[in-house]
């Protein structure tokens, strides 16, 4: 029996989307002023640390098209010695170049009216499981994202997301969007009809949720990453594994707690929970 965990990873999604948002100030003159702009020749033409600083312009973190074309210059940079600041800036490119802040909340309204429309028929299931339409909406959402995600170039973000120092030490709002980007740009990718990609998304959140911090204190190894990936069609893709990767990381991380917003552990999707508040209310 299906349980409400896609709907709840669609609004987590959202949510981290949201934070992500907030936090870069990305309204800030940036969807009026950015979007009219292309800005490709002025990135191909940039320094590695003009780019890099580009993250934190809202005039580019705002206009998906100027973030890509800033991923596009980064993909062929060296971004081995980079700060942790400066990774939290190719997270913020990345997360704006593949998940637009304005087709995410086209799909949490899409969210909200199917939990409106649902709620009677929602209450013919106190156990909490999902109802067929509830199930075939949220797939159908999660279709739809996935389906509007452009053919960004991920290769700077996989530097970054692959490099277990910066992981733990950039912003973690920044990476945990970045690791939920890269894993939704992965999907993408593949020739997946609704139902597999919803599986895949469930799949691996499922397995990453059965490492702890205690698991991976000492370092990921290629099993592990081999071992979430189990039983789907990533098991030999690149980015995907450096998702995941970056995803068994965070949950070596202190201040994992701040993803948690009003109840909602914001972790969820990759499997991160604040275990320490988590076992302390049990």
């Amino acid at each position: 029996m299906k349980t409400k965990r896609t709907n709840s990873i669609v609004a987590i999604l959202i949510c981290l989307t949201i934070l992500f948002t907030v936090s870069c100030d990305m309204f800030t003159n940036s969807l009026l002023k950015g979007a009219a702009r292309d800005m490709s020749e002025t990135m191909k033409n940039a320094s590695t640390s003009e780019l890099i600083a580009s993250g934190t312009n809202p005039d580019v973190i705002g206009d998906p098209a100027a973030a890509q074309a800033a991923m596009d210059a980064l993909a062929d940079k060296d971004l081995s010695e980079i700060t942790p600041e400066e990774a939290s800036n190719v997270c913020s490119l990345a997360s704006s170049a593949i998940l637009p802040v304005s087709n995410l909340m086209e799909a949490l309204d899409k969210i909200l009216d199917s939990e409106k429309n649902d709620d009677n028929e929602s209450s013919d299931n106190p156990d909490g499981s999902q109802t067929e339409k509830e199930s075939n909406d949220a797939t159908q959402i999660i279709a739809e994202i996935l389906d509007s995600i452009p053919d960004v170039n991920t290769a700077a973000l996989e530097q970054v997301l692959g490099n277990e120092n910066l992981v733990k030490e950039a912003e973690i709002g920044d990476v945990a969007m970045a690791t939920v980007s890269l894993m939704a740009s992965s999907l993408s990718k593949k020739d997946l009809e609704a139902e597999e990609q919803q599986y895949t998304l469930e799949k691996i959140s499922e397995n990453l949720g059965k490492f702890s911090s205690e698991d991976v204190k000492d370092g990921i190894t290629d099993d592990t990453i081999d071992d979430v990936l189990k039983g789907t069609a990533f098991e030999d893709d690149s980015a995907m594994k450096t998702a995941v990767k970056a995803a068994l990381t965070l949950k070596d991380r202190d201040d994992i707690s701040s993803l948690s917003i009003g109840g909602f552990n914001l972790g969820e999707l990759i499997g991160v929970k604040d275990e320490e508040n988590e076992n302390s209310s049990n």
